[in-house]
């Protein structure tokens, strides 16, 4: 089985920081994506990043934007499994 990857909506903070966090544990690279906290999702996937797992972030306003599929592209390129 290749690396496995997962994109955590909401991956900066509070429950969804957690769920990035135990997913790294369990070896997965994490897309960590956020709104508007672009300092604290930074620090998670640097916590990441520390336990020997790829993390890198990203910026997405579900609210505004309603074409997933550039965004989802995105993230693709720079991880390969999501």
């Amino acid at each position: 089985m290749g690396k496995r990857a997962a994109l955590v909506t909401g991956g900066a903070i509070r429950l969804g920081r957690e769920l990035a966090l135990e997913l790294a544990r369990q070896g997965f690279d994490i897309a960590v994506h956020y709104n508007s906290s672009a300092g604290p999702a930074e620090e998670t996937a640097a916590e990441i990043r520390a336990m020997g797992v790829e993390a890198d972030t990203f910026a997405y306003d579900f609210s505004k934007e309603r074409d997933f599929q550039p965004h989802a592209e995105r993230v693709r390129a720079r991880t390969g499994n999501c």
